[in-house]
């Protein structure tokens, strides 16, 4: 299994352009800080057909990380195309199934890296 260092990165993987976006063993403060610079970038772009891989690997699910989280994906959610979040385990998935009945946007939870860039990329 691949990790993804923390931040915001974007590949070309197997001949799709994809946005990864890396939480994994953030804190609260820095992850709500990476949530705004990728609302930030992608609002700036205004593309419409983003491939987005996010990974949650071992982030803490506090109520106000998960409520600037769910701010932030309802203002993106028209430029994004398709999502894959890997780490969602435990109260998490409960959260992403809470966020994919809200927003209606279907985030695909995946265990590997490998699994949600097949799921892109196809």
């Amino acid at each position: 299994m691949q990790n993804i260092p923390p931040g915001i990165n974007c590949q070309i993987l197997s001949g799709k352009e994809i946005l990864m976006v890396s939480y994994a063993n953030l804190k609260d403060e820095e992850a709500i800080s990476l949530a705004i610079n990728l609302k930030n970038r992608i609002l700036e772009e205004k593309r419409k057909d983003l491939l987005l891989f996010v990974d949650i690997t071992d982030t803490t699910t506090s109520p106000h990380l998960f409520k600037k989280l769910k701010e932030t994906s309802i203002i993106i959610d028209p430029y994004v195309k398709m999502r894959c979040v890997m780490g969602v385990v435990g109260v998490k998935k409960m959260l992403l199934t809470f966020y994919n009945n809200a927003t209606k946007k279907g985030a695909k939870p995946v265990d590997t890296f490998e699994e949600g860039i097949k799921i892109l990329s196809a």
